[in-house]
């Protein structure tokens, strides 16, 4: 059985606790494919869902800063009319 390496865990392991800060803030599947886009990682997104196997590759292969998830959120709310929130 293939093991994954230490930096892949990392990143994989860092890139889900983006996806669980985005849903707190109550992103959609879309809106967190949109967001990891920004940071260069393609997300396949099914029936409103994130298939972590289909996934697991891209989430593997580069970790998404903090800092882009405050501004995609901070971007989000300046199109809804509301104020930046801290993430």
């Amino acid at each position: 059985m293939p093991t994954t390496s230490l930096p892949a865990r990392l990143k994989r392991d860092g890139n889900i606790n983006r996806i669980k800060e985005l849903e707190k803030c109550d992103c959609s599947a879309d809106d967190i494919k949109e967001c990891f886009a920004r940071g260069g990682i393609t997300l396949v997104v099914r029936h409103g869902d994130i298939p972590l196997l289909e996934n697991l590759d891209a989430l593997e292969r580069k970790a998404l800063p903090v800092k882009t998830v405050k501004i995609y959120l901070s971007d989000r709310q300046e199109h809804a009319g509301l104020e930046p929130a801290t993430a």
